[in-house]
């Protein structure tokens, strides 16, 4: 099993995990370190509960925005309000397809 020690706002903190999950709690850490240093230039000391939340939203902020971008780009597109047109799945390979003219059952 990993550890990892991280240093946020003055502050260090040991998290265990997987071995092959430092590097990536690493990476996570670092991101978060620096919007906490953004939102400390832009709004000075505000105390550090306050500016780990404000940190908090700033990210969630940013996850929705993606979640959003990410279902509107896998919505099938639609063009001057039609609907897409629905094609029907390909028949199986063992029936015969429609208009062959195997009649034998």
């Amino acid at each position: 099993m990993g550890q990892v020690a991280l240093n946020l706002n003055g502050r260090s903190f040991r998290f265990d995990c997987g071995d092959d999950e430092e590097a990536r709690l690493k990476e996570l850490a670092a991101y978060v370190r620096s919007r906490v240093e953004d939102l400390t230039r832009e709004f000075g000391n505000v105390g550090e509960q306050r500016l780990l939340l404000m940190a908090a939203l700033y990210i969630t902020d940013e996850l929705w925005d993606a979640r959003a971008e990410a279902a509107a780009k896998s919505k099938p597109k639609t063009v001057k309000g039609k609907p897409p047109q629905l094609v029907a799945p390909a028949a199986k390979s063992d029936e015969p397809a429609a208009g062959s003219g195997n009649t034998s059952s």
